[in-house]
């Protein structure tokens, strides 16, 4: 059966649904961290699903609020937020990858076999076809907004979030008019279009999609 919809595990700090940029206090990441913990998140997830556990520096399945917040801090150095921010796809991904090379040269472990982005230059339906197969294998997955037309989106513009779920009306009778997707930041989640989402109405400057490409040793 085509699944319709599909919601990740996910984690909590405290009462937080995943982690919380608010939680930071250091005032630099407070304001401009999303990049950095948005890694910090697909690690945890990593970690606690498919066990990469080297990819953390604590117990994925039980760990505090001060201790995210010390692995948020330590990511600080490899996506450092900016005046800018990380507002290219190849960017994050190049800096994410130091995190990953620095982790397997301490534990000899290399779970993130690759990386590979998808911008706004692919069709709104092929994004969604690669973000369900992304998903379905239940990998969170890093996303960038820039500016966008609909206030609807305000609240990600310049931005790193989670997509964490999907609902696709269209898994069994075709084509879909739309493709909903859940995207967690700031300890909540929304369901929101991506059809909507990919049309920014500002060509070049609208992010895109991050996916990793994991060993999975924990459900072979």
């Amino acid at each position: 059966m085509i699944p319709l919809k599909h919601e990740l595990p996910y984690f909590t700090v405290g009462s937080s649904f995943g982690g919380n940029q608010s939680f930071m206090t250091d005032p630099v990441m407070r304001m401009g961290g999303c990049g950095a913990l948005a890694v910090c998140d697909s690690c945890i997830v990593l970690a606690r699903e498919f066990g990469a556990h080297s990819l953390v520096l604590f117990d994925a399945t039980d760990f505090s609020k001060q201790e995210y917040i010390a692995f948020g801090q330590s990511m600080k150095k490899y996506l450092p937020p900016r005046w800018s921010g990380i507002n290219k796809l190849a960017t994050f991904a190049e800096e994410a990858q130091q995190y990953f090379d620095d982790r397997a040269a301490e534990t000899g472990e290399a779970p993130i076999r690759s990386i590979c982005t998808v911008d706004h230059s692919v069709p709104w339906e092929e994004a969604a076809r690669q973000l369900k197969e992304q998903l379905d294998r239940g990998i969170p997955v890093p996303t960038l907004l820039l500016r966008h037309k609909s206030r609807t989106f305000d609240f990600y513009e310049y931005h790193w979030f989670m997509a964490t779920g999907y609902d696709d009306p269209g898994a069994e009778t075709g084509p879909a008019e739309d493709f909903l997707v859940r995207f967690t930041t700031y300890g909540s989640s929304r369901w929101l279009s991506l059809r909507d989402m990919w049309d920014t109405g500002h060509p070049g400057e609208d992010g895109g999609f991050v996916f990793w490409d994991v060993e999975d040793t924990e459900r072979k």
